[in-house]
């Protein structure tokens, strides 16, 4: 038997630790985060490998092939070779400008960290400029100081009245700043806006100088910039050609993606590779979210319990009394004993999608799902796109041999149009 003090004081220790488990859930999951980081790592490169694949060099006949292998067309609107020709034309009137700009004939003369025209001029402003900010800063850092200002306090046109309670508050302050600054707030109210007036003047002046700097460096930078550009012209214009493919063959279906691909092996192998990654980074990540989700209700479920029977032995009515083995038995039974077990299944799950590789054996002639490649079968209904599969198709069953055989022991009539309806329902439901 246990008393209900000490059923209290266990209780409320069992409740704080579930409590920081629940906080410190994310820490748990460190790995996932990891291997997330790592695995976009690779969805990036192999990104980067199909681009290269259908874009290896500026060519008309390149662009051709762009157009019809990946259903891109935009180089049909912008032809990069064209590009390459007014972007000369364009960078080489920038930089006769540039040359010939007095800002950068005397670059030298203007911005030297040493003996800079410009940086000179800012350097002699700055010492007095900073000296009127501390002042005015000292001034205005003390309560009710700019509501002193306003009203004129400590002249004869200060508005405030005896009857009124702000004149007692005003009153206050002022004596208080009287107190630190030695003098009459009449000469503090001078002194300050004396200060204030030097201080915005100097601030003008101080901005235009460092924004005189500012544009000369720029200058610098902006001919040093379109320098390089000019004589790696072609190169960086491949290099932002790609990139634009990059974003479409990121979006873009990769079924129909694959039937553009006309038989190319080396294509059709890219692409499933992208897409089997692809399905990898989403299925992690849903998979980690659902696992958090039963976790914290697990631990929440039985927290709520604990606090109540807690509560219950907390009345005065228990002070001397003891708990019944029923109620005790709370404590006795730990939730993150059957978690961890359900974790390490998890694991085991998880290890298995990230380390997944065989993206081969997908077909898109037939109608399949990523997951049960990867999983070999595995239930993964909370997942949404293994839900909506198995609800749209009835009577669905995992046979291993039509995922890994090349003569299919099932097949049914929802073939090719899987992907659209799924990709369809996300975006109602988004």
């Amino acid at each position: 038997m246990i008393t209900a003090s000490q059923f209290v004081s266990q209780g409320q220790a069992r409740s704080q630790e579930i409590q920081q488990m629940i906080s410190n859930m994310g820490s748990t999951f460190q790995k996932h985060n990891e291997g997330l980081s790592e695995l976009q790592n690779a969805y990036d490169q192999a990104l980067n490998e199909l681009v290269q694949i259908n874009l290896p060099e500026l060519s008309q006949q390149a662009f051709y092939n762009v157009r019809q292998y990946t259903g891109y067309g935009q180089f049909d609107v912008k032809n990069p070779l064209t590009a390459i020709e007014e972007e000369h034309t364009r960078l080489t009137q920038l930089l006769s400008d540039i040359d010939n700009d007095e800002r950068y004939i005397r670059r030298e003369e203007l911005i030297n960290p040493v003996s800079g025209e410009l940086i000179l001029k800012a350097e002699s402003i700055r010492p007095n400029y900073e000296l009127l900010r501390d002042g005015v800063r000292s001034y205005e850092a003390e309560p009710r100081f700019f509501r002193l200002i306003q009203s004129r306090y400590g002249t004869s046109d200060y508005t405030g009245r005896v009857w009124q309670l702000d004149y007692y508050r005003d009153w206050s302050a002022g004596r208080n700043i009287e107190k630190k600054f030695n003098k009459p707030f009449y000469e503090i109210r001078s002194n300050y806006l004396s200060m204030r007036e030097a201080y915005e003047y100097n601030h003008k002046e101080i901005t235009a100088a460092e924004k005189e700097i500012a544009d000369v460096k720029k200058l610098v930078e902006l001919r040093e910039q379109s320098y390089y550009r000019l004589n790696n012209l072609p190169q960086v214009i491949l290099q932002e050609s790609q990139a634009a493919l990059k974003q479409h063959l990121q979006y873009v279906d990769k079924s129909q993606l694959f039937q553009w691909s006309q038989g190319d092996t080396v294509r059709e192998a890219s692409i499933k590779k992208v897409h089997g990654i692809e399905k990898k980074l989403e299925y992690l990540k849903e998979m980690v979210s659902h696992q958090q989700e039963e976790e914290t209700q697990v631990l929440q479920d039985y927290n709520y319990k604990l606090n109540r029977k807690i509560a219950k032995y907390q009345r005065p009515k228990y002070a001397y009394g003891y708990v019944p083995e029923r109620d005790a038995a709370i404590l006795y039974v730990d939730p993150r004993d059957k978690l961890y077990q359900r974790r390490n299944k998890f694991w085991k799950s998880y290890d298995d999608v990230y380390g997944f590789d065989d993206y081969d054996y997908y077909d898109y002639q037939r109608d399949m799902l990523w997951w049960d490649l990867m999983t070999d079968g595995r239930d993964g209904r909370y997942i949404r796109e293994v839900h909506y599969y198995y609800n749209s198709h009835p009577g669905y069953y995992y046979n291993r041999d039509y995922y890994y055989h090349s003569t299919p022991a099932y097949h049914n009539n929802y073939q090719n149009t899987y992907q659209d309806n799924y990709d369809s329902a996300m975006r109602e439901i988004s």
